[in-house]
């Protein structure tokens, strides 16, 4: 199923990502057309009634808005790509819930670089955790790692200024469509991002403002990017969790940053837990980075068993 009609699946009322991978199951290879796809919806509804079945004049109506979509990101410098093209994230297969189809502006090729490595953290870190922030990120660009991270102020901020100081290539994840960057003083920061050879991308249409639980939906987009993750500073119940627990559930390393007792804070209790629990890589000076450095080059992520779109659970 090509990219146009795939984006037609995602306007139509009550279905989303997963409803639409699963109807893609029941695709067949020569479908071109919406009258195809409606067949395809219509087997799709009698194998299970809670997949939705509309009618072809509403098909119609997804159909040329997934057109203006495909106009709007020409004009905007966007490309559009489905996990069938070849600049589409390699590291997105070895993920259950990987995105149906990416919005990305900049580089292309950062999307599939040889090392990645998120950077992530709270919104408020403490003036250690924006210090030890800024170096461990210029440790890991100066290791040939593209730095993946998701725009937010904060250690966000922090992780893509480092990069590019550095003169790394970053990558930023964003919970709305690309041309709705949020936070909006982080303007500056994409132009920056794309100046040098960066890339930002979204599994939202252009126009789309960022929703809360797309920010969580954006975290496993992060680690899924990545051959590891590192977490400058968090909360035990931080929003940051949600990365760490996507980056567990994906089979990505995991470190945090282990702050020296005189620095601990409340901002950095999560990182402590992790430590105490022994769930990730704690990163206290240069040797434990170099080494945590040399796993993330030697990691590969396994791939996800064929006929995984079929396995996903709907959220009915």
């Amino acid at each position: 199923m090509d990219t146009l009609l795939k984006l037609t699946l995602l306007q139509l009322p009550k279905i989303g990502r997963q409803t639409a991978r699963a109807i893609i199951g029941f695709s067949k290879p020569e479908i071109k057309s919406t009258e195809d796809l409606w067949e395809t919806l219509l087997e799709a509804h009698q194998a299970n009634r809670r997949i939705p079945l509309p009618e072809k004049n509403v098909l119609e109506k997804a159909h040329g808005q997934a057109r203006e979509i495909m106009e709007m990101a020409e004009k905007k410098h966007v490309k559009i790509i489905s996990e069938t093209d070849d600049a589409y994230p390699q590291r997105y297969h070895t993920i259950q819930d990987k995105p149906l189809v990416l919005f990305v502006k900049g580089n292309l090729k950062a999307l599939n670089s040889e090392h990645a490595l998120a950077v992530i953290g709270t919104r408020g870190p403490s003036n250690f955790g924006i210090k030890a922030g800024d170096k461990l990120t210029k440790y890991f660009v100066e290791a040939g790692c593209t730095i993946v991270s998701g725009l937010a102020i904060g250690c966000d901020t922090v992780a893509h200024n480092a990069c590019l100081k550095n003169k790394g290539i970053t990558v930023a994840v964003l919970a709305g469509g690309v041309d709705q960057i949020y936070p909006k003083q982080n303007g500056y920061l994409v132009e920056k991002i794309l100046d040098h050879d960066g890339t930002i991308l979204s599994e939202y249409a252009m126009g789309t403002l960022p929703r809360h639980n797309y920010f969580v939906e954006r975290d496993r987009l992060q680690s899924g990017l990545s051959d590891a993750i590192c977490i400058v500073e968090t909360a035990v119940k931080g929003g940051t969790m949600h990365t760490f627990r996507f980056a567990t559930e994906q089979g990505r390393l995991t470190s945090v940053l282990q702050h020296p007792v005189d620095k601990l804070n409340e901002k950095s209790m999560g990182n402590q837990y992790l430590i105490e629990q022994k769930k990730a890589i704690p990163l206290g000076n240069k040797e434990d980075i170099l080494r945590f450095i040399e796993k993330v080059k030697s990691h590969r992520v396994k791939s996800m068993v064929q006929g995984e779109n079929k396995q996903i659970k709907l959220g009915f």
